[in-house]
């Protein structure tokens, strides 16, 4: 009960709010980390996006019928 009423007011009324508040250089590093993957992984998709669309893909040809090699083999007996 102690942690849902009071730890906030308390934590305000004891020290400088500035103070508080302020980012630890640790997290300021994760954070520029974190920014710089996303830009990077924003990039990698719009290049991904572009690639997808200007590959013109065409149709596989059909399969090579070879059953007159079977037969040619079979019937020189060599």
């Amino acid at each position: 009960e102690f942690i849902n009423a009071e730890l906030l007011a308390q934590l305000y009324s004891c020290g400088d709010q500035n103070t508080l508040m302020e980012e630890s250089a640790e997290q300021a590093q994760r954070r520029d980390e974190m920014l710089r993957m996303y830009h990077a992984l924003k990039e990698a998709l719009n290049i991904i996006g572009d690639i997808s669309t200007t590959t013109v893909s065409t149709s596989l040809p059909p399969p090579v019928d070879d059953s007159w090699l079977q037969v040619q083999r079979t019937g020189s007996g060599g």
